[in-house]
């Protein structure tokens, strides 16, 4: 199973996993990689937001400062908070 996980802006943890998806496992199984593969399982401390839909290949997202443009292929948005009190 491919599976590819892509950090989109440095200042904040935006990530974008892409993965041969059953049908039934969509964003709970991009969010088990997550978990599992970037975090090590532990969450503490953290909020981890995701989009429930699928972004479209070459998909812009736009920040306060700036765009990023995500690579050619489909996948989940996730956004990792590591200090949630911290009140940006």
């Amino acid at each position: 199973m491919k599976k590819g996980i892509f950090l989109l802006l440095p200042a904040v943890l935006f990530l974008m996993v892409t993965q041969a998806f059953p049908a039934t496992g969509g964003i709970d199984a991009a969010f088990q990689i997550v978990v599992n593969d970037v975090l090590t399982g532990d969450t503490t401390g953290k909020r981890v937001y995701g989009s429930n839909r699928m972004t479209s290949p070459g998909m812009v997202v736009k920040s306060w400062h700036e765009s990023v443009t995500l690579p050619a292929v489909q996948g989940f948005l996730f956004f990792v908070d590591d200090e949630p009190e911290a009140n940006w």
